[in-house]
């Protein structure tokens, strides 16, 4: 999940019924406050560049983290 200002609690119901397994889950602003911030956003939806950038970083090293170990952050 990126991190987008309108949740979406049916993805999240979805992973606790193991129906979604694996993910990556980053629309929660009390964990991932950087990507919140308004400088980092375009909209509710889209990061602007500055923040997609620092979310690539962030997604890659978690999904790298994931591969490695099976464990989510």
């Amino acid at each position: 999940m990126t991190p987008i200002l309108s949740p979406v609690p049916g993805i999240h119901t979805l992973r606790r019924h193991e129906v979604l397994p694996n993910l990556l889950a980053f629309d929660s602003p009390e964990r991932y406050p950087e990507f919140y911030a308004l400088p980092m956003r375009r909209d509710e939806l889209h990061l602007n560049e500055t923040g997609a950038e620092l979310f690539s970083h962030e997604f890659a090293s978690h999904f790298a983290r994931w591969l490695d170990t099976g464990l989510e952050p």
